[in-house]
C-alpha cells in the first residue's frame, strides 16, 4: 500500500485473522467473583485516554479467569467501552497481556496475520475527532448510546502503509508520555500539598521561627461572612456587574464570569465582593466550590450560592483563610453538617460557626505563602498538561487524517 486507504475495523481484523467480541455478560460475571488478588478484569472505569488505570481494578481468581478465557487479552487488544462513552478506548499493552476483558466492553483481537498493521495506530486512529464523532453518531440507544461488534466493525480508518503507521505512533507516543509524565507529577504534588497543607493548618509543622500558642474560636470570630449585600432598592437596574456563579468556581479555581446589567441579572446576584474575599460554595459543599477571589472585576457580585468571607485585617489573612477553606478540616465539618440531608447545603450561619485554629497573623501570612506558592506551582504544571493536551489533539489532527504525510523513510 502506498497511499492511505479508507478500510473498516471489521476489514482490517478479518484480514489479520482477528476478531471482534463482546465482553462478559453480567450473567457471566458477577460482584461476588471480585477477589484482592488476582486476573484483572478491565471495565469502561478503568480506561483513559488510550490507557489502562489498575487503581481500583476488579480481579477474579484462577478458578474465573479459566472460565472466561475467551476473554483473555493479548498485548496489542483494544478494548472499548460499550455503554456510554463510546469513544473510550485503551490498548493492551505487554504488562498487561493476560488480564480479562470485562462486563460493558467490546475487545478488538487482530491476529496473526497483522505484520501491514500496527495495533497502537488503530487504537490512536481511533481517538482522532473523525473517528470519535463517527462513533457518537452511529452508536444506538437515546438515552445511553451503545456499541456492538457490528457497529464497530464498520469504523472507518484511514490507513497509511505500515512505515508510516509505524513514524505516527512514535511521533504522537511521545506526546503521550509527556502528558502521562506530567499528570503524574501534578497527582504527587497534589498528594504532598495536601499533606503540607494539614500539619501547617493544624500547627503539627510549624515553620521556622515561629513558636507562639494558636487560638481556637469560630469563623466569626476572625472573618466577616457576607459584609456586602447589593439590594435592588439601592442599585439601578443600569449598573453593569460582573456575575460570578456556582458553576463558575471549582476547587480553588475561578473559572469565569458573566457581564449583566444588574436589572437582568439573575436573582441570585447579590454577593457583592471584594479582592482577596473568599468565596465559599454553600450548595452542595462537599464538591468545594471555593476560591479567593483576587480582583481584577468592575463590579463583583457573587451568586448567593456563596458565602463571601473577608477577613479581619491584623486578625486573619486572605490567603490563609483562602487555604483553610480547601482543607479536610472544614470538608469534615461541612460533611457533618450535610449527613442525612435530602439537599445538601449549609447556611452562611453554619458557616460563620465552623471552628477554626488559627496562629498570630504574621505566622498565618508565612503559612499563606507557602501554601500559595506550592498551589502556583500545580497551576502552572496544568497549564503545561493543558498545552501539551492541545499540542497532542493537533498533532492527531494532522497526522491521522493525512493531512501531513510523514516520509516513509523517516520512519525507515
Amino acid at each position: 500500500m502506498t497511499t492511505a486507504e479508507t478500510v473498516s475495523l471489521g476489514h482490517i481484523v478479518d484480514d489479520s485473522g482477528g476478531v471482534i467480541q463482546t465482553g462478559p455478560f453480567g450473567s457471566q460475571l458477577h460482584a461476588s467473583d471480585y477477589r484482592v488478588e488476582g486476573t484483572p478484569i478491565i471495565m469502561p472505569v478503568n480506561m483513559g485516554d488510550n490507557v489502562i488505570n489498575e487503581r481500583g481494578i476488579a480481579r477474579v481468581g484462577n478458578r474465573d479467569a479459566r472460565r472466561l478465557a475467551k476473554h483473555r487479552l493479548q498485548a496489542g487488544d483494544i478494548v472499548f467501552s460499550r455503554r456510554g462513552d463510546v469513544g473510550r478506548r485503551a490498548i493492551v499493552k505487554p504488562e498487561q497481556d493476560g488480564w480479562l476483558c470485562g462486563t460493558g466492553c467490546l475487545a478488538v483481537k487482530l491476529g496473526k496475520r497483522r505484520a501491514g498493521v500496527n495495533p497502537d495506530y488503530i487504537a490512536l486512529y481511533v481517538g482522532s475527532k473523525a473517528a470519535q464523532t463517527w462513533l457518537a453518531d452511529n452508536a444506538v440507544g437515546g438515552t445511553m448510546p451503545n456499541l456492538n461488534t457490528s457497529i464497530l466493525s464498520a469504523l472507518p480508518i484511514l490507513l497509511p502503509e505500515r512505515a508510516i503507521q509505524d513514524a505516527v505512533v512514535d511521533a504522537l507516543q511521545t506526546t503521550y508520555q509527556q502528558e502521562d509524565a506530567l499528570r503524574r507529577l501534578i497527582s504527587k504534588k497534589k498528594n504532598l500539598q495536601r499533606g503540607v497543607m494539614q500539619e501547617l493548618l493544624t500547627g503539627r509543622r510549624r515553620l521556622p521561627g515561629f513558636k507562639s500558642a494558636w487560638r481556637s474560636g469560630a469563623l466569626a470570630d476572625v472573618a466577616e461572612v457576607d459584609p456586602e449585600t447589593l439590594s435592588p432598592a439601592t442599585t439601578a437596574p443600569t449598573v453593569d456587574i460582573d456575575y460570578i456563579a456556582l458553576e463558575d468556581v471549582s476547587r480553588g479555581a475561578l473559572l469565569g464570569s458573566r457581564r449583566y446589567r444588574f436589572g437582568m441579572a439573575p436573582s441570585r446576584a447579590r454577593r457583592k465582593l471584594a479582592a482577596q474575599d473568599v468565596l465559599f460554595g454553600t450548595v452542595r459543599p462537599n464538591l468545594q466550590s471555593h476560591t479567593i477571589y483576587r480582583g481584577g472585576l468592575l463590579v463583583p457580585v457573587a451568586s448567593t450560592g456563596f458565602a463571601v468571607i473577608r477577613s479581619r485585617r491584623g486578625i486573619s489573612d486572605p490567603e490563609f483563610l483562602g487555604h483553610w477553606v480547601m482543607s479536610g478540616l472544614v470538608l469534615a465539618q461541612v460533611e457533618r453538617i450535610i449527613a442525612g440531608s435530602n439537599y445538601p447545603a449549609i447556611s452562611s450561619a453554619d458557616v460563620r460557626r465552623l471552628g477554626i485554629e488559627y496562629p498570630d497573623i504574621v505566622e498565618q501570612r508565612a503559612i499563606g505563602r507557602v501554601l500559595s506558592d506550592g498551589s502556583e506551582e500545580i497551576a502552572s504544571l496544568e497549564r503545561r498538561l493543558e498545552s501539551t493536551r492541545a499540542i497532542k489533539t493537533g498533532m492527531m489532527q494532522e497526522l491521522l487524517t493525512g493531512r501531513t504525510r510523514l516520509p516513509v523513510e523517516v520512519a525507515s
